[in-house]
Order: structure tokens, then C-alpha cells, then sequence
């Protein structure tokens, strides 16, 4: 028997709220894996070991998280947030701390690349998707960027985290941030966080009441002004039946180039910096840059439901490749401003991407099986994540520079793109604005 429906709103639509516990889970799911950033310098500077092998720690930590995502998205689908997220929290906070006793690589790589790489995947994007895509259809850009707007302020903690290693060394910092992680998460998750509006009365995007024609899914309803291929639309995808078109492949090619580009750079700029003599709070502070910048390209994805992702995408894919060509021009420390100027272009156009690699994805499958489907498709993307870091540091250690990986980083998001748009979610449903201007609605 279905939930009783409240037949009118409260003045917070309780999606909001949903909204905020989801920014703050995957701020401090996804700082504790970027914050390796900051104690990849540290670690490098006590123990001396290559930086392609120090590297794959945080590479273990991406496969591991690849690989065990489709498991978190299915278990959140059976079980719901409130019974996942504390787990994954858990193996996040307590990894962190183990993290802190770590002498040989193979004990990082258990900690940090095992115990939190599966914590960060139950708190990660793909149990959240399928969440967020319940709570709202016609804002499901601006939804789904708000929350994963935690992504970008991830690296914020990072900034705090270089913090914590300057003022208490790098083992005390581990303890400290795993510590912050059980603390807040848990307890967020447990008593605010909810999987669909129907389990507190409610309807998706806030609306009023159920429309007018009858018994089908409310949710269905609300959206079916906005779709164009109404058999697509129609079907429910499971990932058997979504693995075998090619809007799902596209999807998955499009994730692990944009993976394999994103962390290239990013798990070696600060050491990249450091190399051409910037200070280690300086660099750090170009970190947060990113960071900040990130989170309102996240924040900005609304435009996405005005636009169409596949336009958006290109103009965020084509900020992100100036960026890095940006970064291939810095050389010395005066050039500060450049090195800045980079942070802000490649976040903000990072943020926007995944925003709308996400929209997509719940605007071709959305239904009662999205969360197996968005965990496979975000396997791709951690495969990306994986091998980005260890390609940039295996490049450093034979070219002694990383202009290669940067350049290689540029080439696959530039195809990322092209993916983006042979997935073509316009030609299954529209965005709000596309449906207005062409008078839909």
C-alpha cells in the first residue's frame, strides 16, 4: 500500500533538506580521498619513495571505489541511505585513523586504498544520484548540482588538512580528520536523510498534489511534459536492459575520460607547483581555489535545466581544456596569477561536467534500479580516477616534467565531450527550458 500523500507542502520543501545532508556527506566522503593530496607531499617528504608508487595508493583507493560502487548504489536501492551511509562513514572515519600508524606502502595501501576507498563509495555519488533524481524532476539540474557541490568544497578540507599536518604532523591530521568524519556524518545521515518524498508524504520538486490523471506514479506524471521518446521513457530500465544501448556505453566512455583527465591533474598540482617553487601553503592555497570554484560550478548547474546538458557540457569541457593549457604555461613562481587562474577555469568547468554527467544519467534511466546503473557507469569513472594519477607520475618519473600527462589530459576530455553528445539525453527528454521555448510546456 502506497504512503498517504500530504495534500500540501510545508513552506521548506523537505528535498532542500535532503539537499543539504547530501552537500555536507559527499564534502567529507569525497575530502577524505582528495586531502590525500596534502599528505602525498608529506608521506613523500618522510619516507623518499618514487612518486609513481606512492601514487597508486590514492590509485587503489580509485579502483577499489570503481569497483564497489555499483555494490553501494544496489544497496542503497534495497536497503536505503539511512542503514548505508553510516557504514560507509564508519569505514571512511576509522580507515583515516589507521592511516595514522602507517610505515610501509602495503599498509596505506589496506587503509587508505581498501578500508576508505569502499567508505567513500556508500557515500558517494552513486548511492546519491538516484536519491536526489527522486526528490526532483524539473530541478533536477539545479538539485543535483547544489548537493554535489560537496564535491568541490572536498577540497576545502584539503586546505584544513594541510592546516592540520603544519601545526600536528601528518599521522596526528589522519587521526583528526577521521575523527571529523564519523562525527558529523553519521549522525546526519541517520536521523535527516530519507531515499524518496514519498517516505515523508510528499511529492517530487514540492508539488501541491497528485495531478489529475489517475493512478500512475506521480512521479511520471510530473515529468512526462518534458519527454520525447515516450518508449524510452516507458521502459523500466534495469542494468541488464541499459547495458545493452549505447547511450549507456557512450556514457561510460564519457565518465572514464573525464576521471582520467580530472585526476591527472589534480592528485599532482600541488606537487607540480611545489616543483617550480611555489610554497607548500601557497600551492595548497591554489587547491582550495579549485575547490571553491568547483563547488559554484556545482551550484551553477541549473543552467543545464535551461540550456540542455549537451551544450552546457561543451562550454564546461571547453573551460576546463583552457585551463590546463594554462597551467602547461606556468613556469616560476611570479606567475601566481596564472597558476590561479587555472584553479578557477578548471573548477568551475569540472563542477559543471559533473553536474550534468549526472542529470543525464537520471534524465536516460531514472526509475527503481538507477542506483546498480549509476554505480556501473561511475566503475568507468573510477577506472579514470584510477589510472590518471599513476599515468601522470609514471610520466614524471621517466620525462622528469608533467607537461605529457597535462596535454594527455586535454585530448580526453576533449573526447569526453564528444561522448557526451553521442549519449544525447535531449533526444529522450527535454530540460525545462528546452520544453518552454519549444512551447511543451
Amino acid at each position: 500500500m502506497s504512503r498517504k500523500i500530504n495534500q500540501k507542502q510545508s513552506f521548506l520543501f523537505y528535498g532542500w533538506i535532503i539537499v543539504a545532508i547530501s552537500f555536507i556527506t559527499l564534502a567529507f566522503a569525497y575530502g577524505a580521498r582528495y586531502s590525500f593530496s596534502v599528505f602525498y607531499v608529506a608521506i613523500l617528504d618522510e619516507f623518499g619513495w618514487p612518486r609513481g608508487t606512492t601514487v597508486t595508493i590514492l590509485s587503489l583507493n580509485l579502483i577499489v571505489y570503481a569497483f564497489t560502487a555499483p555494490l553501494a548504489g544496489t544497496l542503497v536501492d534495497r536497503y536505503g541511505p539511512r542503514r548505508v551511509f553510516p557504514v560507509g562513514s564508519a569505514l571512511v572515519g576509522l580507515g583515516l585513523i589507521a592511516c595514522s600508524t602507517a610505515n610501509t606502502v602495503w599498509q596505506f595501501f589496506i587503509y587508505f586504498g581498501i578500508v576508505v576507498g569502499i567508505g567513500v563509495s556508500f557515500l558517494g555519488s552513486a548511492p546519491h544520484n538516484p536519491i536526489l533524481a527522486n526528490w526532483f524532476v524539473k530541478k533536477r539540474g539545479l538539485a543535483i548540482g547544489s548537493a554535489l557541490a560537496g564535491v568541490g568544497c572536498s577540497f576545502l578540507l584539503a586546505m584544513l588538512a594541510q592546516w592540520f599536518i603544519s601545526s600536528f604532523g601528518w599521522r596526528a591530521s589522519y587521526i583528526i580528520t577521521g575523527l571529523m568524519v564519523i562525527m558529523v556524518v553519521i549522525p546526519l545521515t541517520v536521523i535527516f536523510q530519507r531515499s524518496k518524498p514519498e517516505d515523508k508524504g510528499l511529492l517530487p520538486d514540492g508539488e501541491d498534489s497528485w495531478p489529475a490523471q489517475g493512478d500512475r506514479q506521480a512521479e511520471d506524471l510530473i515529468q512526462n511534459d518534458l519527454v520525447v521518446d515516450k518508449d524510452w521513457a516507458a521502459t523500466e530500465w534495469t542494468l541488464g536492459r541499459a547495458a545493452r544501448t549505447y547511450q549507456f556505453w557512450a556514457l561510460c566512455c564519457f565518465n572514464f575520460l573525464i576521471g582520467l583527465g580530472l585526476m591527472s591533474v589534480v592528485s599532482h598540482q600541488i606537487r607540480f607547483a611545489i616543483d617550480i617553487g611555489f610554497s607548500e601553503m601557497l600551492a595548497a592555497s591554489a587547491f582550495g581555489i579549485y575547490g571553491i570554484t568547483n563547488v559554484v560550478g556545482h551550484a551553477i548547474g541549473f543552467v543545464s535545466d535551461r540550456f540542455g546538458r549537451e551544450l552546457t557540457c561543451t562550454i564546461a569541457v571547453a573551460g576546463a581544456i583552457l585551463a590546463v593549457l594554462t597551467l602547461l604555461l606556468v613556469k616560476e613562481p611570479s606567475q601566481l596569477w596564472m597558476l590561479y587562474l587555472y584553479s578557477i577555469l578548471f573548477g568551475l568547468g569540472m563542477g559543471l561536467v559533473a553536474v550534468n554527467a549526472y542529470a543525464a544519467l537520471a534524465d536516460l534511466f531514472h526509475g527503481k534500479h538507477l542506483g546498480s546503473i549509476t554505480g556501473l557507469i561511475i566503475t568507468s569513472l573510477g577506472i579514470g580516477f584510477a589510472i590518471g594519477p599513476w599515468l601522470a607520475g609514471y610520466i614524471y618519473d621517466m620525462m622528469g616534467t608533467y607537461s605529457l600527462a597535462f596535454v594527455v589530459t586535454i585530448i580526453a576530455i576533449g573526447f569526453a565531450c564528444f561522448c557526451f553528445w553521442v549519449a544525447a539525453p535531449r533526444r529522450v527528454k527535454l530540460v525545462v527550458g528546452r520544453a518552454r521555448k519549444a512551447g511543451i510546456q
